[in-house]
């Protein structure tokens, strides 16, 4: 008679875990403003940086906390345009605006590159070195499209000129991208335009290549990590530093325009800023005066102070 065979029993399956989907990220409030601002070409670039040296501006930096700084200007960046859109405020303009937003921007990179791990920073920065070097070709062989279909006509070649950024910066670089990619495609609207577009190379599957590359920049430069390092670097303290020299740049502006009688809203300087006026040999004549209390409940304007030069 045959054994009886035991009943065998089946392992029960392991529970299965499915990550859950990465979180995405919003762009930044400077770098949503970067997109509805005009690119800044490299003339005025120049002249923006001239306007501190790195010592300077290092100066600055090394008495705040990077992720201070960003917050602080993060916060000013809304009232700021929304004064500049309708009204002229002397000696600030949109295209320093801009400038403003930029730096704030690369802030922001600079705080997420040093904030990762040594692993994650590694990986993240050669990610995104990739992203950029492939973007960047992009750019250059649509500024060349564009150029060979403005061919003799100087409008149109200065427009090119305009929206081209060789900054190799992440937002800039998106932000040039984007300011070339509605010139394309503004042309492609007109009929003339469209063939002569297609015999260059700006053909429609061309442009939604480079957008493609725009957008895994994008993705690459949106990575976020989890604390900030404990001590700003050098780089970083002259970014910084640089933030805060436009941030009381803009402020004094502003300031002399509500005196003016323009109405305007003057921003007001937090722990970060306010640490530099107080302790800054170079911002003892800048410090803003107590506020006073009005009928409004709306603090006066402060006195008038000296533009930084």
């Amino acid at each position: 008679m045959a054994a009886k065979k035991k009943p065998t029993t089946k392992p029960s399956a392991k529970p299965t875990t499915s990550k859950a989907p990465a979180k995405k990220v919003a762009p930044s409030v400077a770098v949503q403003l970067l997109a509805k601002l005009p690119p800044i070409d490299e003339r005025h670039r120049q002249a923006f940086l001239r306007a501190f040296t790195e010592q300077q501006c290092e100066a600055w930096g090394s008495q705040t906390k990077a992720v201070n700084v960003a917050e602080e200007a993060r916060k000013w960046l809304p009232g700021l345009f929304r004064d500049l859109g309708g009204k002229r405020v002397m000696g600030y303009s949109l295209g320093r605006f801009a400038w403003l937003c930029q730096l704030v921007a690369d802030l922001e990179d600079a705080i997420a590159a040093q904030s990762a791990g040594p692993a994650d920073g590694a990986t993240a920065r050669l990610e995104r070195s990739s992203a950029v070097l492939l973007a960047n070709r992009a750019r250059r062989e649509l500024v060349a499209g564009l150029t060979s279909v403005a061919a003799g006509s100087s409008q149109m070649r200065k427009l090119v000129a305009a929206a081209n950024d060789s900054s190799p910066t992440p937002h800039v670089l998106v932000a040039s991208l984007v300011a070339l990619m509605q010139l394309a495609t503004r042309w492609r609207r007109n009929e003339e335009l469209e063939l002569v577009c297609d015999e260059s190379g700006v053909t429609a599957e061309f442009l939604a290549g480079v957008s493609s590359t725009m957008e895994a920049l994008t993705r690459a430069n949106e990575r976020t990590y989890d604390a900030p390092a404990q001590n700003d670097s050098a780089e970083t303290n002259r970014i910084e530093g640089r933030v805060l020299r436009e941030m009381q740049l803009a402020r004094l502006a502003f300031s002399h325009a509500k005196e003016n009688g323009l109405n305007v809203s003057v921003p007001v300087p937090g722990k970060a800023l306010s640490t530099i006026l107080r302790s800054s040999a170079d911002a003892s004549d800048e410090r803003p005066t107590p506020p006073a209390s009005s009928p409004s409940g709306i603090a006066a304007a402060p006195a008038p102070e000296p533009m930084p030069r």
